[in-house]
């Protein structure tokens, strides 16, 4: 996905999202960083004091939006939008 097409994906996404979400993006390198699909656990490790609470989204290297569900603070599997 090129920097057009992902900026057009987060302006559709804005509107899904509530304003009290965070919302994280997988750019890569993937062959020097995991994706947040195979990173979850410490994503979630290393943004839980920041969250608050709030819901936490992100667009996967494919472009499509999911939630990282979070339990008792620690991840809890994903909900695809």
């Amino acid at each position: 996905m090129d920097d057009e097409e992902l900026r057009g994906r987060l302006k559709d996404i804005h509107r899904k999202l509530n304003r009290q979400d965070d919302l994280l993006v997988d750019r890569g390198p993937w062959d020097k960083h995991k994706t947040i699909t195979n990173g979850a656990e410490e994503v979630v490790a290393e943004l839980l004091p920041i969250l608050k609470g709030r819901a936490l989204w992100y667009i996967d290297s494919y472009g499509d939006l999911t939630e990282i569900k979070i339990k008792d603070g620690k991840f809890n599997g994903f909900k695809p939008l």
